[in-house]
């Protein structure tokens, strides 16, 4: 349930950003009274989430890159076309949830 709240803080930040309609909707649609702690609940979702899957692709790259000591097994690509390995390489996986972060840290700053 963890994973799905700071997924939807995520989402709900991205959706916010850049309009101040979807500010407002987003922040009158959830529950609670003030405007300032629903936000900070939504910094603390996102941040847990980025962590948390920041953590997890970290896992995935040792084990990508420990599957690889000269023995014949592959490790099998969690989508067929390697794209959760490509962006582990990449560390490009969280960008995103990072600028949604950000972006969430700045409105709560702004209303204080």
């Amino acid at each position: 349930m963890e994973l799905l709240r700071g997924h939807l803080a995520v989402l709900f930040g991205l959706l916010m950003r850049g309009s101040d309609a979807n500010q407002l909707l987003i922040l009158e649609a959830l529950p609670g009274t003030l405007h300032q702690v629903k936000l900070e609940s939504l910094l603390q979702e996102a941040l847990e989430f980025v962590n948390f899957y920041t953590d997890l692709t970290t896992r995935v790259g040792a084990t990508d890159s420990s599957a690889h000591d000269g023995s014949d097994m592959k490790p099998v690509p969690l989508w067929r076309d390697g794209t959760v390995e490509r962006m582990v390489r990449e560390g490009k996986s969280d960008c995103v949830a990072r600028e949604v972060i950000s972006f969430l840290r700045t409105l709560h700053e702004q209303r204080v």
